[in-house]
């Protein structure tokens, strides 16, 4: 083979390979947003539901300034009305309270004070994580739709969910239409709250909650969750 032959058959395999690509791009940016939309909800109930069939681990920690101040190990699972049940099964013991009617008194306001705010952030989350579908509806009608099509990945983002100036993006596999990772802007007190949700997937089974991350920059306050070990009931 000369070398003009070669090099006509390498233009001709370096075009071809650029066509398909453009062809890929321009499919999936043609692709309805709508049913695109659809086939996320779709996916997100069904990977909600094969959830509740099982038992895992989770494990809490809160940090402050960076510092570790508290671990929780909780065994969790769903009811049979739907419902979130953890059970503690480990941890770090409680500091002890200073010694003093006085010093005991202003202490134990802080500790309640501080679960109640850990307490909120968790709920918080908790909330956006797991929308309705009537809020996901919602949420959906106004999300925008924006595709990397070099990483096979589609990003959904849309805002005003559940408190006015909220956000939430959610980063899709593009074939599978299931969450990789979710990034959460909120507010508790009108003070802002940052999480990131890192999923993993089960083998032949659903994708997790694998690692949560929520910052709370006014107490610089850290929480972050593991969640592991899941088991399919009997």
């Amino acid at each position: 083979m000369n070398t003009k032959t070669h090099q006509s058959k390498f233009k001709t395999w370096v075009l071809s390979a650029m066509a398909l690509l453009l062809f890929g791009a321009l499919a999936v940016e043609a692709q309805d947003p709508a049913q695109l939309k659809e086939a996320f909800s779709r996916a997100h109930q069904q990977n909600e539901q094969a959830l509740r069939q099982y038992t895992w681990k989770s494990r809490n920690e809160v940090r402050k300034n960076t510092e570790i101040k508290n671990t929780q190990v909780f065994q969790m699972r769903y009811d049979a009305f739907g419902n979130l049940q953890r059970s503690q099964i480990g941890g770090s013991a409680p500091p002890q309270m200073p010694k003093g009617p006085i010093f005991g008194h202003i202490a134990q306001k802080k500790k309640e004070d501080f679960i109640e705010l850990m307490g909120d952030l968790r709920e918080q989350v908790q909330a956006y994580s797991h929308l309705s579908p009537a809020k996901m509806q919602a949420f959906l009608a106004s999300a925008t739709i924006s595709g990397r099509l070099d990483q096979g990945v589609i990003q959904i983002q849309g805002g005003n969910i559940l408190q006015a100036g909220d956000g939430i993006t959610i980063w899709l596999d593009a074939k599978t239409r299931r969450q990789r990772r979710v990034e959460i802007l909120t507010f508790v007190e009108r003070n802002p709250v940052r999480a990131v949700i890192e999923f993993g997937e089960l083998p032949a089974g659903p994708t997790f909650m694998a690692r949560t991350v929520v910052n709370y920059q006014k107490e610089s306050l850290q929480l972050i969750t593991e969640n592991f070990d899941y088991e399919r009931m009997r």
